[in-house]
């Protein structure tokens, strides 16, 4: 399976997998993909932060991790 299809929340409906994405922190992409790095992990559970203000600021700082 894709990478790309892959889903950390598996629900039976659209509204449970709506308010998942909402409330429930994402799994490490490392726990779908164990030869994914560590470091890796962190970047992308920062780039879905709940609170954007924990997000990277742009893309130009996304690009300097």
């Amino acid at each position: 399976m894709s990478h790309a299809r892959r889903s950390s929340h598996s629900t039976g409906s659209v509204l449970l997998l709506m308010t998942a994405i909402a409330v429930d922190e994402p799994a490490r992409p490392s726990q779908l993909d164990p030869s994914l790095d560590r470091a890796f992990d962190t970047v992308v559970l920062r780039a879905l932060e709940k609170d954007p203000s924990d997000r990277f600021a742009s893309a130009l700082s996304f690009s300097d991790v």
